[in-house]
Protein backbone atom coordinates (compact mmCIF):
# COMPACT_ATOMS: atom_id res chain seq x y z
CA UNK A 1 0.00 0.00 0.00
CA UNK A 2 2.80 2.41 0.88
CA UNK A 3 4.60 1.61 -2.38
CA UNK A 4 1.50 2.39 -4.44
CA UNK A 5 0.86 5.63 -2.53
CA UNK A 6 4.42 6.82 -3.13
CA UNK A 7 4.22 5.77 -6.81
CA UNK A 8 0.94 7.62 -7.32
CA UNK A 9 2.30 10.76 -5.67
CA UNK A 10 5.43 10.55 -7.81
CA UNK A 11 3.37 10.35 -10.99
CA UNK A 12 1.36 13.42 -9.99
CA UNK A 13 4.49 15.44 -9.24
CA UNK A 14 6.28 14.32 -12.42
CA UNK A 15 3.35 15.06 -14.71
CA UNK A 16 3.28 18.63 -13.40
CA UNK A 17 6.90 19.29 -14.33
CA UNK A 18 7.00 21.81 -17.17
CA UNK A 19 10.20 20.50 -18.72
CA UNK A 20 8.71 17.03 -19.16
CA UNK A 21 5.51 18.47 -20.60
CA UNK A 22 7.53 20.56 -23.05
CA UNK A 23 9.45 17.44 -24.19
CA UNK A 24 6.16 15.62 -24.72
CA UNK A 25 4.55 18.49 -26.66
CA UNK A 26 7.59 19.01 -28.88
CA UNK A 27 7.81 15.28 -29.62
CA UNK A 28 4.13 15.07 -30.55
CA UNK A 29 4.45 18.16 -32.75
CA UNK A 30 7.39 16.63 -34.64
CA UNK A 31 5.49 13.38 -35.16
CA UNK A 32 2.46 15.25 -36.50
CA UNK A 33 4.61 17.43 -38.76
CA UNK A 34 6.02 14.28 -40.36
CA UNK A 35 2.69 13.93 -42.20
CA UNK A 36 3.77 16.80 -44.44
CA UNK A 37 6.46 14.67 -46.15
CA UNK A 38 5.12 14.21 -49.69
CA UNK A 39 8.17 14.99 -51.83
CA UNK A 40 9.02 11.38 -52.62
CA UNK A 41 7.22 8.19 -53.56
CA UNK A 42 4.65 6.74 -51.18
CA UNK A 43 7.04 4.05 -49.96
CA UNK A 44 9.84 6.53 -49.31
CA UNK A 45 7.50 8.90 -47.49
CA UNK A 46 6.30 6.08 -45.25
CA UNK A 47 9.88 5.09 -44.46
CA UNK A 48 10.70 8.67 -43.47
CA UNK A 49 7.58 8.99 -41.32
CA UNK A 50 8.28 5.71 -39.49
CA UNK A 51 11.98 6.43 -39.01
CA UNK A 52 11.41 9.97 -37.77
CA UNK A 53 8.55 8.96 -35.47
CA UNK A 54 10.47 6.17 -33.75
CA UNK A 55 13.56 8.37 -33.46
CA UNK A 56 11.55 11.20 -31.87
CA UNK A 57 9.98 8.82 -29.35
CA UNK A 58 13.42 7.36 -28.59
CA UNK A 59 15.00 10.78 -28.07
CA UNK A 60 12.10 12.13 -26.00
CA UNK A 61 12.00 8.98 -23.88
CA UNK A 62 15.74 9.27 -23.22
CA UNK A 63 15.44 12.90 -22.10
CA UNK A 64 12.32 12.29 -20.00
CA UNK A 65 13.74 9.24 -18.21
CA UNK A 66 16.96 11.06 -17.37
CA UNK A 67 15.48 14.39 -16.30
CA UNK A 68 12.79 12.69 -14.24
CA UNK A 69 14.70 9.91 -12.48
CA UNK A 70 17.86 11.84 -11.56
CA UNK A 71 15.84 13.98 -9.15
CA UNK A 72 13.32 11.53 -7.69
CA UNK A 73 15.32 10.73 -4.55
CA UNK A 74 17.69 13.75 -4.30
CA UNK A 75 14.75 16.18 -4.38
CA UNK A 76 13.17 14.46 -1.40
CA UNK A 77 16.45 14.67 0.50
CA UNK A 78 17.02 18.31 -0.47
CA UNK A 79 13.51 19.34 0.56
CA UNK A 80 13.87 17.19 3.68
CA UNK A 81 10.49 15.59 2.98
CA UNK A 82 12.18 12.20 3.10
CA UNK A 83 12.37 12.47 6.88
CA UNK A 84 8.62 12.98 7.09
CA UNK A 85 8.01 10.00 4.81
CA UNK A 86 10.39 7.64 6.59
CA UNK A 87 9.04 8.76 10.00
CA UNK A 88 5.77 7.11 9.00
CA UNK A 89 5.42 3.31 8.80
CA UNK A 90 7.30 3.30 5.49
CA UNK A 91 10.37 1.17 4.97
CA UNK A 92 13.29 2.43 2.93
CA UNK A 93 12.84 -0.24 0.30
CA UNK A 94 9.20 0.81 -0.08
CA UNK A 95 10.30 4.38 -0.64
CA UNK A 96 12.83 3.44 -3.35
CA UNK A 97 10.53 0.95 -5.09
CA UNK A 98 7.61 3.38 -4.93
CA UNK A 99 9.68 6.14 -6.51
CA UNK A 100 10.88 3.77 -9.22
CA UNK A 101 7.38 2.52 -10.04
CA UNK A 102 6.14 6.10 -10.12
CA UNK A 103 8.86 6.94 -12.60
CA UNK A 104 7.98 3.93 -14.76
CA UNK A 105 4.28 4.87 -14.76
CA UNK A 106 5.14 8.43 -15.78
CA UNK A 107 7.39 7.13 -18.52
CA UNK A 108 4.66 4.74 -19.68
CA UNK A 109 2.14 7.58 -19.88
CA UNK A 110 4.46 9.80 -21.91
CA UNK A 111 5.72 7.09 -24.28
CA UNK A 112 2.19 5.70 -24.53
CA UNK A 113 0.84 9.09 -25.66
CA UNK A 114 3.67 9.56 -28.16
CA UNK A 115 3.30 5.99 -29.39
CA UNK A 116 -0.46 6.35 -29.89
CA UNK A 117 0.00 9.58 -31.86
CA UNK A 118 2.78 7.99 -33.89
CA UNK A 119 0.78 4.88 -34.84
CA UNK A 120 -2.23 7.06 -35.67
CA UNK A 121 -0.17 9.35 -37.90
CA UNK A 122 1.41 6.42 -39.74
CA UNK A 123 -2.01 4.83 -40.22
CA UNK A 124 -3.46 8.08 -41.57
CA UNK A 125 -0.47 8.56 -43.85
CA UNK A 126 -0.84 5.04 -45.21
CA UNK A 127 -4.60 5.35 -45.66
CA UNK A 128 -4.79 8.80 -47.20
CA UNK A 129 -1.27 9.51 -48.48
CA UNK A 130 -0.77 10.15 -52.18
CA UNK A 131 1.57 8.00 -54.19
CA UNK A 132 3.06 9.90 -57.12
CA UNK A 133 3.65 6.66 -58.97
CA UNK A 134 0.01 5.57 -58.55
CA UNK A 135 -1.22 8.77 -60.21
CA UNK A 136 1.06 8.32 -63.21
CA UNK A 137 1.46 4.56 -63.46
CA UNK A 138 -1.90 3.46 -64.76
CA UNK A 139 -4.70 1.36 -63.33
CA UNK A 140 -2.51 -1.57 -62.26
CA UNK A 141 -0.23 0.55 -60.11
CA UNK A 142 -3.21 2.42 -58.66
CA UNK A 143 -4.89 -0.85 -57.66
CA UNK A 144 -1.66 -2.02 -56.01
CA UNK A 145 -1.40 1.25 -54.09
CA UNK A 146 -5.03 0.95 -52.96
CA UNK A 147 -4.41 -2.60 -51.74
CA UNK A 148 -1.47 -1.36 -49.70
CA UNK A 149 -3.60 1.28 -48.05
CA UNK A 150 -6.26 -1.24 -47.02
CA UNK A 151 -3.65 -2.64 -44.64
CA UNK A 152 -2.77 0.79 -43.29
CA UNK A 153 -2.33 -0.23 -39.67
CA UNK A 154 1.04 -1.83 -39.00
CA UNK A 155 0.96 -3.70 -35.66
CA UNK A 156 4.73 -4.16 -35.67
CA UNK A 157 5.14 -0.44 -35.00
CA UNK A 158 3.61 -1.10 -31.59
CA UNK A 159 6.48 -3.51 -30.93
CA UNK A 160 8.91 -0.71 -31.72
CA UNK A 161 7.25 1.57 -29.15
CA UNK A 162 7.22 -1.23 -26.57
CA UNK A 163 10.93 -1.85 -27.07
CA UNK A 164 11.67 1.84 -26.67
CA UNK A 165 9.76 1.86 -23.39
CA UNK A 166 11.52 -1.16 -21.93
CA UNK A 167 14.99 0.06 -22.75
CA UNK A 168 14.20 3.16 -20.71
CA UNK A 169 12.86 0.95 -17.94
CA UNK A 170 16.42 -0.39 -17.73
CA UNK A 171 17.92 3.09 -17.98
CA UNK A 172 15.57 4.36 -15.25
CA UNK A 173 16.74 1.55 -12.96
CA UNK A 174 20.37 2.54 -13.58
CA UNK A 175 19.55 6.20 -12.91
CA UNK A 176 17.77 5.27 -9.67
CA UNK A 177 20.80 3.29 -8.52
CA UNK A 178 23.14 6.20 -9.23
CA UNK A 179 20.77 8.68 -7.57
CA UNK A 180 21.28 6.94 -4.24
CA UNK A 181 24.91 8.05 -4.02
CA UNK A 182 25.51 10.62 -6.81
CA UNK A 183 24.38 14.22 -7.22
CA UNK A 184 21.78 14.84 -9.97
CA UNK A 185 24.31 16.53 -12.27
CA UNK A 186 26.89 13.75 -12.00
CA UNK A 187 24.12 11.17 -12.26
CA UNK A 188 22.83 12.74 -15.48
CA UNK A 189 26.17 12.45 -17.26
CA UNK A 190 27.04 9.05 -15.75
CA UNK A 191 23.71 7.56 -16.80
CA UNK A 192 23.96 9.13 -20.26
CA UNK A 193 27.42 7.59 -20.58
CA UNK A 194 26.08 4.17 -19.59
CA UNK A 195 23.36 4.49 -22.22
CA UNK A 196 25.82 5.51 -24.95
CA UNK A 197 28.27 2.71 -24.12
CA UNK A 198 25.45 0.17 -23.71
CA UNK A 199 24.03 1.14 -27.11
CA UNK A 200 27.30 -0.06 -28.66
CA UNK A 201 27.24 -3.41 -26.81
CA UNK A 202 27.39 -5.31 -30.09
CA UNK A 203 30.66 -3.58 -30.97
CA UNK A 204 32.27 -4.39 -27.60
CA UNK A 205 31.19 -8.02 -27.86
CA UNK A 206 32.62 -8.41 -31.36
CA UNK A 207 35.90 -6.84 -30.24
CA UNK A 208 36.54 -9.38 -27.50
CA UNK A 209 35.16 -12.34 -29.48
CA UNK A 210 37.10 -11.67 -32.69
CA UNK A 211 40.19 -10.08 -31.15
CA UNK A 212 42.06 -13.30 -30.40
CA UNK A 213 45.43 -11.57 -30.65
CA UNK A 214 44.46 -8.66 -28.42
CA UNK A 215 45.88 -8.03 -24.97
CA UNK A 216 44.04 -10.21 -22.40
CA UNK A 217 43.44 -7.14 -20.26
CA UNK A 218 41.83 -5.32 -23.17
CA UNK A 219 39.74 -8.36 -24.07
CA UNK A 220 38.69 -8.67 -20.45
CA UNK A 221 37.64 -5.03 -20.41
CA UNK A 222 35.53 -5.48 -23.55
CA UNK A 223 33.95 -8.61 -22.08
CA UNK A 224 33.17 -6.79 -18.82
CA UNK A 225 31.62 -3.84 -20.63
CA UNK A 226 29.50 -5.98 -22.95
CA UNK A 227 28.23 -8.32 -20.23
CA UNK A 228 27.86 -6.08 -17.16
CA UNK A 229 26.51 -2.88 -18.66
CA UNK A 230 22.96 -3.03 -20.03
CA UNK A 231 22.77 -4.07 -23.67
CA UNK A 232 20.68 -1.23 -25.09
CA UNK A 233 21.64 -2.26 -28.61
CA UNK A 234 19.32 -5.26 -28.25
CA UNK A 235 16.31 -2.93 -28.02
CA UNK A 236 17.04 -1.07 -31.25
CA UNK A 237 14.82 -2.90 -33.74
CA UNK A 238 13.72 0.14 -35.76
CA UNK A 239 15.59 -0.88 -38.91
CA UNK A 240 14.14 -4.39 -38.81
CA UNK A 241 10.62 -3.00 -38.43
CA UNK A 242 10.97 -0.44 -41.20
CA UNK A 243 12.91 -2.73 -43.55
CA UNK A 244 11.31 -6.21 -43.30
CA UNK A 245 14.16 -7.79 -45.28
CA UNK A 246 16.12 -7.74 -42.00
CA UNK A 247 14.64 -10.74 -40.21
CA UNK A 248 14.40 -11.33 -36.47
CA UNK A 249 16.08 -14.39 -35.06
CA UNK A 250 13.21 -16.65 -33.95
CA UNK A 251 10.53 -14.24 -35.14
CA UNK A 252 9.61 -10.74 -33.90
CA UNK A 253 7.34 -11.84 -31.03
CA UNK A 254 9.90 -14.26 -29.60
CA UNK A 255 12.67 -11.69 -29.92
CA UNK A 256 10.62 -8.97 -28.25
CA UNK A 257 9.48 -11.36 -25.50
CA UNK A 258 13.04 -12.40 -24.64
CA UNK A 259 14.22 -8.80 -24.72
CA UNK A 260 11.42 -7.66 -22.41
CA UNK A 261 12.34 -10.51 -20.04
CA UNK A 262 15.96 -9.34 -20.15
CA UNK A 263 14.84 -5.78 -19.31
CA UNK A 264 12.73 -6.94 -16.36
CA UNK A 265 15.45 -9.17 -14.90
CA UNK A 266 18.21 -6.60 -15.37
CA UNK A 267 16.08 -3.84 -13.82
CA UNK A 268 15.21 -6.12 -10.91
CA UNK A 269 18.88 -6.81 -10.16
CA UNK A 270 19.78 -3.12 -10.39
CA UNK A 271 16.89 -2.10 -8.12
CA UNK A 272 17.90 -4.71 -5.54
CA UNK A 273 21.34 -3.11 -5.54
CA UNK A 274 19.75 0.36 -5.18
CA UNK A 275 17.67 -0.80 -2.20
CA UNK A 276 20.71 -2.35 -0.49
CA UNK A 277 22.76 0.83 -0.95
CA UNK A 278 19.91 3.06 0.22
CA UNK A 279 19.30 0.89 3.29
CA UNK A 280 22.91 1.48 4.39
CA UNK A 281 23.00 5.16 3.43
CA UNK A 282 22.73 7.90 6.03
CA UNK A 283 20.09 10.47 5.07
Amino acid sequence: MAIWTIARTTVGEAMRKKVLNICLIVAIAMIVISLSFTQFSFKQDMTIVKSLGLFVILLAGFVISLLMCVSLIPNEVERRTIYTILAKPVNRYEFVVGKFLGGLLTLAINIGIMGAVFVLMVTLKAAFGTDVQSTAGGVGVAVEAAARKVQAFDPQLVLGVVMIYFQFVVLSAVVMLFSVFLTPTVNFFASAGVYIVGSAAGIWKSMYVSGSEANPVVKGFYMLVSNVLPNFDRFNIQNKLIHPVQEFRGGPMEYVGLTVLYAVLYSLVVMIAAVIVFERKEV
